[in-house]
């Protein structure tokens, strides 16, 4: 083995005859076996190639908005308070005295 396997314990393994066998044999079946194309997930159960373009329209259209909070700074990502507490700290709705 060479000095950088040995220096990390590995040892490099090499093909055994029966893969590489199997490799020739694999390529001979190949040849008799039609490969199947499938669509791609964003053009799956699209009817045209019109369809296919106006979607890929509204896709582009939907992402400005993502990108625009992607560009956000540090300070922009507040979370604001649900409930702040000046607005709603000392105020008791009607008919809440028994549960305090």
């Amino acid at each position: 083995s060479s000095g950088i396997n040995a220096e990390y314990g590995g040892v490099k393994r090499a093909r055994s005859v029966s893969n590489v066998a199997g490799d020739v044999a694999m390529e001979v079946d190949s040849k008799f076996q039609t490969k199947k194309i499938k669509p791609g997930r964003d053009v799956s159960g699209l009817r045209d190639e019109k369809q296919v373009k106006a979607v890929r329209i509204l896709k582009k259209r939907s992402q400005i908005k993502m990108n625009q909070f992607g560009r956000a700074g540090e300070a922009d990502r507040h979370i604001a308070a649900k409930l702040p507490k000046h607005l709603f700290s000392g105020k008791r709705g009607a008919g809440k005295t028994q549960r305090r």
